[in-house]
Parts: structure tokens; C-alpha cells; sequence
């Protein structure tokens, strides 16, 4: 009497990502595991932020080596997240700030709350236009047709 299965071995691929942003892809044929094979590795780490030059912006969306809109809009997505939390964040200063100086004590910690907040905005505002505008410049650069909302 047999013990084998009579399921074919399909085989299966483990995708792991390292501490490193590092997607390795896997593939194993069957069941035999001495089989495994290391096709390619992917290197997906965003290097984005919000406070990145236009050449850093330019640099990691010709690494996506793609011409789909949404995939290069897509490596911009952390840094919308970024822009928003900051934009929260001051408003949340401006405001602690203008309820602390209603008193001539708090006015001390208040008054420069306000204008961190204030500060904090303009340049979240200022940086995501310069991504932005490396984002409309690679696009056009590269043929990319970006499409009306």
C-alpha cells in the first residue's frame, strides 16, 4: 500500500519581506523544499518622504520603472498620509495655542504654539507643491498620460 497522494505537486511561492523593505520571492517546486529556488528579488522600498527633493521624488518613480498613473501616483500615497498628519497636527498646535493664551500666563506657551502651527502648515503646503510639481515633470518627461478625475 502506497502512501503518496494522488494530487499532482503544484508547487507554491512564499513571498517574504525583510526589515528592509525587501521583497524576496520564493518558489517551490512540490513538496521538496532542497528544490526552492530564488527567481528575483524586488526592491520596494518607498524612499519618499514628505520633506524629499524633487530629485528624490524623480529618482524613486523612475526605480518603478512604470508608465501606469496610478502606480506612480501609488509611491506618492505615504507622503499624502504624511502631508495630512502634519496638517492635523498644526491645526491641533494653532488651536492649544489659542485656547492656552487666553490667559497672560499661557500667553507665553500659546503665542508660539500659534506660530509653530502656522509655520507647520506653510511649509507642508510648500513641500507638497514641489513633489507635486517633480510628479507633473516626470510625467511629462516620460509620456505618462495622466488622466481627468
Amino acid at each position: 500500500m502506497s502512501t503518496e497522494s494522488s494530487m499532482p505537486n503544484a508547487g507554491y511561492s512564499l513571498t517574504l519581506v525583510n526589515a528592509w523593505g525587501v521583497h524576496e520571492f520564493w518558489s517551490v517546486n512540490g513538496n521538496d523544499a532542497a528544490t526552492a529556488t530564488k527567481p528575483n528579488i524586488m526592491y520596494t522600498t518607498n524612499s519618499i518622504h514628505l520633506f524629499s527633493g524633487p530629485r528624490d521624488v524623480i529618482g524613486t518613480l523612475k526605480t518603478m520603472n512604470s508608465k501606469d498613473p496610478e502606480i506612480l501616483f501609488a509611491t506618492l500615497s505615504p507622503v499624502e498620509m504624511q502631508a495630512n498628519m502634519l496638517r492635523i497636527g498644526s491645526w491641533i498646535m494653532t488651536c492649544v495655542g489659542g485656547l492656552v493664551s487666553l490667559t497672560i500666563i499661557g500667553a507665553v506657551i500659546g503665542i508660539p504654539l500659534i506660530l509653530g502651527g502656522w509655520y507647520l502648515r506653510k511649509k507642508v503646503k510648500h513641500q507638497q507643491e514641489k513633489i507635486n510639481a517633480a510628479y507633473q515633470q516626470f510625467c511629462q518627461e516620460n509620456g505618462v498620460l495622466l488622466r481627468a478625475a
